[in-house]
C-alpha cells in the first residue's frame, strides 16, 4: 500500500458520494466477465490488471482484458487454481512463458503458467516484496518495503539465493547494463546503484523524498518521480538523471507543495511520459517544464495509469470507494474516453501482454 495512495485514499473517502455520480459512463462495446469458471484461450494480446484488493483481507485477484474480444476477465488465479490469490498483489512480470505474481501482505512471489494461469511454483521467505525484476536468464532480483533488503531468486528452481543489505525500503527497480538502479521510497530521497555482477550496492543518487516511479526514455536517460514526502515535506519533482554520469540533467519541479503525482510511465516509443496529479498529465521528454494542464481532466481520482506501448491507449483505473469493483476507463493518445470495464477492488497496476 503506496503512501501516496494512502493521500489519495482520504481525500477518495471525504468525496466517495461526488465519485459516484460524475464521471463518463462505461462504453457499449466492453464484455463483462460472465461470472464463471472461463479462462481466455490466449492471453496475448491484452492486459492484465492487478487488483490490490482490501489490506487484511486477502480479496486481492487478477483480471484479464483481452484486445481482440474486448472482454474481461476477472478472478484469474481462482479460476485457474481453486484457491485464492492471496493479500494486496501488489505487481506482475511476465517473462517467456511465465508471469511472476508479488503480493505484498502475503510475503510471497506466485510463479504462473501463462498459458492457463495455473501455479508451477511459489517464492516465499519475503518480508513486504514490491517488485520483481530478472536481470539475466539465471537471476532476478526483489524489492521490500519493510526488510532492508533486495533479494536474488534463482529461476531455474525459484530458490532465494541471496540478500543485499540495502539499510532502506526498496520500491521500483530498472536495470542499466550490469547495474540496479532501485527506489528507495517510503520515508527515503535515494536511488540506489547496485553492481548486479558483485551483488552489492556501489552507489546512490540523492533525489526528492519518496521517488515512487522511474522509466527509461528514447535516450536512455533515467525519469524518476518523487512525491515530496508523505507528509509534503519537500515540493514534488520529476528528475531526469545521466545513469552513467549519475548527473541530475534536470529537477522539473511541481508549483504546489500539496500535489501528489504518482505513477511515472512511458509510451512505447519512450519519448512521451504520462503520471496522475489529479488528473492525466501528459509530457514529451523535451519539454522543459511540467505541463500546467492534464491531458484528462476529471473528477474521478484516478488510483494508477498504465499505457499500452504498441497502440498508446491510456488506461486508467478507478478505485470507487476502495470497497466496492473498481473500474478501468481507456482514453485514445490524445485524450478522448474510449470505453471502460468493471474489473475487481482496488486495482493498481497493468500488464501488457503482446
Amino acid at each position: 500500500m503506496k503512501r501516496t495512495k494512502a493521500k489519495l485514499r482520504k481525500a477518495c473517502l471525504l468525496i466517495t458520494g461526488v465519485l459516484f455520480i460524475v464521471g463518463c459512463e462505461p462504453g457499449e462495446n466492453v464484455t463483462p466477465d460472465n461470472g464463471n469458471n472461463d479462462i481466455p484461450g490466449s492471453f496475448k494480446p491484452g492486459v492484465f490488471i492487478i487488483n490490490e484488493g482490501n489490506f487484511g483481507w486477502g480479496n486481492g485477484s487478477v483480471s484479464f482484458f483481452d484486445f481482440t474480444e474486448l472482454k474481461v476477465y476477472n478472478h484469474l488465479f481462482q479460476k485457474a487454481n481453486d484457491r485464492v490469490l492471496g493479500d494486496v498483489p501488489q505487481s506482475m512480470f511476465i517473462m517467456d512463458s511465465l508471469g511472476f505474481i508479488v503480493v505484498n501482505n502475503s510475503g510471497k512471489i506466485e510463479v504462473v503458467n501463462m498459458e492457463n494461469f495455473r501455479s508451477v511454483n511459489t517464492i516465499t521467505g519475503l518480508t513486504s516484496p514490491r517488485y520483481f525484476l530478472p536481470v539475466s536468464e539465471l537471476f532476478a532480483y526483489v524489492s521490500d518495503l519493510y526488510s532492508g533488503l533486495i533479494t536474488q531468486v534463482r529461476l531455474d528452481d525459484f530458490i532465494i539465493t541471496k540478500t543485499i543489505e540495502t539499510g532502506m525500503s526498496t520500491e521500483q527497480m530498472i536495470k542499466i547494463g550490469d547495474e540496479l538502479f532501485v527506489a528507495n521510497w517510503s520515508g527515503g530521497n535515494k536511488i540506489l546503484v547496485i553492481d548486479i555482477v558483485e551483488g552489492k550496492p556501489v552507489d546512490t543518487i540523492d533525489v526528492i523524498m519518496e521517488p515512487n516511479s522511474m522509466v527509461m526514455d528514447k535516450n536512455n536517460k533515467l525519469w524518476v518521480l518523487c512525491s515530496g514526502g508523505y507528509l509534503n515535506e519537500e515540493i514534488p519533482a520529476i528528475l531526469r538523471i545521466d545513469p552513467v554520469t549519475r548527473e541530475k540533467e534536470k529537477i522539473f519541479r511541481f508549483s504546489v507543495l500539496e500535489s501528489s503525482p504518482s505513477h511515472l510511465c512511458i509510451n512505447g516509443l519512450g519519448d512521451t511520459l504520462y503520471f496522475l496529479n489529479n488528473g492525466i498529465f501528459q509530457m514529451p521528454v523535451t519539454e522543459t517544464e511540467i505541463p500546467s494542464e492534464p491531458l484528462v481532466q476529471t473528477e474521478k481520482l484516478f488510483y494508477s495509469i498504465g499505457v499500452d506501448p504498441e497502440s498508446g491507449i491510456i488506461y486508467a483505473a478507478d478505485a470507487v470507494d476502495y470497497q466496492q469493483k473498481g473500474k478501468v476507463f481507456r482514453y485514445l493518445p490524445e485524450g478522448a474516453l474510449k470505453d471502460s470495464f468493471d474489473v475487481d477492488i482496488i486495482p493498481g497496476s497493468f500488464v501488457f501482454n503482446r
